[in-house]
């Protein structure tokens, strides 16, 4: 998180974690992100063409739009929407993988007058479809 320790965040950005729990390199390509808090939306859809190779037991790190002048002096809920392709590197992307995490969190401020955000619950909704 972005921003002085007061009660409005300059921005929250968020950060999706893609690992790769195969024996097998995987690539993938962002479609879509969507990132909801608060009722403020902020969507990213021109990600880089190019694949994201990833090895047996790594992750990759996709960095969300962020969310700006976020209430942060109490408990909220957000949500992050995205779509990704992906597949074996030596052929085209054959799965679509849709999925939603939605979560409930609270900021706390620190002795550094930074914030960090403690998650509270948090669920996932998959809708997994071929691409087309």
């Amino acid at each position: 998180m972005d921003g002085p320790a007061d009660s409005t965040a300059a921005a929250v950005t968020t950060q999706l974690v893609l690992t790769n729990d195969s024996d097998l390199d995987i690539e993938y390509r962002v479609e879509s992100v969507k990132v909801t808090i608060q009722h403020r939306l902020a969507e990213k859809a021109d990600f880089a063409t190019a694949p994201t190779l990833v090895a047996p037991g790594t992750a990759s790190i996709v960095r969300c739009p962020p969310i700006r002048a976020v209430d942060r002096t109490g408990p909220s809920s957000g949500s992050v929407d995205y779509v990704i392709v992906y597949g074996h590197p030596d052929a085209p992307p054959a799965l679509r993988y849709r999925r939603q995490h939605g979560v409930w969190f609270r900021f706390e401020a620190t002795s550094d007058d930074s914030v960090r955000v403690r998650f509270v619950e948090r669920y996932d909704e998959d809708d997994p479809a071929r691409a087309s």
